[in-house]
């Protein structure tokens, strides 16, 4: 536009030159505001060239740099979106460890269910044992049912070690599946934390 400005200045500075002219002013004088004029128009065009390069530099620094934010929020949408995946999957991950914790429970419940069921029968059997065999040494005869009873107390005894193995068996496995579930909170946390920071940014 400058350039455009300074060709119409030049046009009308020739115009008014040959208007002089033709009024028989001093030729000297008007070659002179012309030469001016000229070196002025020069001038000016090298500031335009100069600036427009200026321009197209900060243009083409503009767009480099508009094409890294481009490439850095596509990676950043890739990471998040994988960081969801991630979220989802110890999600899953974490609402199966829960319900197997509950499943525990339930067993280990009953075990104890079982176990003081078990304890009441064996106190009856042996109230009613020991009525037995007083009865039996008031008539003075050997307990008729000595060998059975052994072998009862036997069963009894072996069942009783076998559901306090269980017992213990359960309490580690509650305690392992507390410890999974502490660490999958932990990553989930963190997980959530990146996610966070990746909204952010």
């Amino acid at each position: 536009l400058d350039l455009e400005r300074l060709q119409e200045a030049y046009a009308r500075s020739k115009g008014e030159l040959t208007s002089l002219r033709n009024l028989h002013q001093k030729p000297e004088v008007v070659v002179d505001s012309l030469k001016e004029c000229q070196k002025l128009f020069d001038e000016l065009k090298l500031q335009h060239d100069s600036e427009k390069t200026r321009f197209g530099a900060e243009m083409d620094a503009l767009k480099e740099s508009i094409q890294a934010k481009n490439v850095e929020i596509a990676q950043l949408n890739a990471k998040a979106a994988e960081q969801q995946k991630v979220f989802d999957r110890q999600k899953d991950i974490n609402e199966v460890l829960m319900e197997k914790n509950a499943a525990l429970r339930q067993s280990l419940e009953r075990a104890k269910q079982s176990k003081e069921v078990l304890k009441a029968r064996l106190k009856n059997m042996v109230t009613w044992s020991k009525g037995v065999e007083q009865q039996q040494h008031k008539r003075s005869q050997p307990p008729a049912s000595g060998e059975s009873w052994r072998e009862l107390q036997e069963r009894i005894r072996q069942r009783e070690e076998q559901l306090q193995l269980l017992q213990v068996r359960h309490v580690e496995e509650i305690g392992q599946l507390q410890r999974r579930l502490k660490q999958r909170e932990d990553t989930l946390r963190r997980v959530l934390a990146e996610k966070a920071q990746f909204g952010q940014v």
